[in-house]
């Protein structure tokens, strides 16, 4: 198995997030949010996006870059009062 493109990818992240997370001070959510969003997922704009957890940490933040990526996003919550935060 080819390790090396796996590797370089996860290097990609490390320093994408790291920039992101010093620049927007996200922390760990953001870094997060990006490396699925981003690396993993590789949205296009006017995709439809759905965010599961949208009240938590990363779930919030994964929502804000699928509006800004172009995406229409729809979000879930485990409750109402989540919902209306």
């Amino acid at each position: 198995m080819n390790y090396s493109k796996h590797v370089s990818l996860w290097m990609h992240v490390v320093l994408v997030s790291h920039i992101l997370v010093s620049s927007l001070n996200t922390g760990m959510p953001g870094m997060t949010a990006y490396a699925g969003f981003f690396e993993l997922g590789s949205p296009k704009k006017g995709e439809n996006v759905f965010v599961s957890a949208a009240s938590g940490a990363v779930g919030q933040l994964v929502g804000q870059f699928a509006k800004l990526t172009g995406c229409y996003v729809v979000g879930s919550a485990g409750s109402k009062e989540k919902v209306f935060i």
